[in-house]
């Protein structure tokens, strides 16, 4: 998007400053996330602030379903659809790292379509995490000077108490680098550790006395280059885990099978270049 030039203010002909009309966008692709969410559950997005950075954190593990690119057109999974039988669904998952890919998706447009959590949704006390949001981002235009570059927003959101609920399915349009970068990042939250000092970088400042929260962020950032440490990107389903390793070695077996490990939690997220 173009931004006609002002030597007087930096303001657009709307009379938005660019760092205005960034901080606006940002707003609206939150908005948007918001909006997406379970009845009663819209408070809870909005708690999250948006201010991952998505240039640092900690690994992010990230896996691959081996020939999920033909199902990237369509918003639910396979096994969505089976009903009884989807115990007999069969999946190989490889780690995206050692993927080897086409540049197709360097400099593309593409849809990312945030599917939920794989292999399932939690049951009750059984995620190391309580709430979860999924943050992506977006390059930062030529023309915008000012802000921050990846633009960061927050896509989708899941949480575990005082029910286990997610967010509906969303598919925001992105826009890949010269290198196929896209980041991504999730932010977990969890209740504080026995003993946790709360001026640690665990606990983020301004939370309430007694209600202090370890608060882990894991993030990557894909390419299409042959990059030690960064996940392959190409058309398909990936598994974005919750945990430090999760897709760190490649799995097979049927989906019933991964729904009876622990450690596996996943966001599912798929990946479409539009034309």
């Amino acid at each position: 998007m173009s931004e006609p030039n002002s030597k007087d203010s930096g303001r657009s002909a709307q009379g938005l400053r660019r760092r205005d009309f960034l901080a606006l966008g940002a707003a609206t692709a939150a908005a948007t996330a918001v909006a997406t969410l379970p009845a009663g559950a819209s408070s809870f997005a909005a708690s999250s602030p948006l201010g991952i950075d998505l240039t640092r954190g900690e690994r992010l593990s990230v896996g691959y379903i081996a020939g999920s690119a033909e199902w990237v057109g369509q918003l639910d999974l396979p096994w969505e659809h089976y009903g009884a039988d989807y115990a007999s669904f069969e999946l190989e998952i490889v780690p995206a790292e050692e993927m080897t890919v086409g540049s197709e998706l360097a400099v593309a447009t593409i849809e990312l379509c945030v599917h939920g959590l794989f292999p399932r949704l939690p049951e009750p006390g059984k995620a190391a995490w309580k709430n979860l949001y999924l943050f992506a981002s977006v390059p930062a235009p030529p023309e915008m000077i000012f802000g921050p570059d990846p633009v960061t927003f927050l896509a989708w959101s899941a949480r575990m108490d005082p029910q286990p609920s997610q967010a509906a399915k969303v598919r925001p349009v992105l826009s890949t680098g010269v290198d196929g970068g896209l980041r991504l990042g999730l932010e977990m939250r969890s209740p504080a550790r026995a003993g946790l000092d709360r001026g640690s970088k665990l606990s983020r400042p301004g939370a309430a006395s007694g209600t202090a929260s370890d608060i882990v962020e894991r993030t990557t950032n894909f390419t299409v280059d042959d990059q030690v440490g960064r996940p392959r990107l190409q058309e398909g389903v990936y598994l974005l885990s919750c945990g430090k390793q999760g897709w760190d070695r490649g799995w097979r077996g049927t989906l019933d099978e991964l729904r009876g490990l622990d450690g596996f939690d996943s966001v599912a997220i798929g990946i479409r270049r539009l034309e």
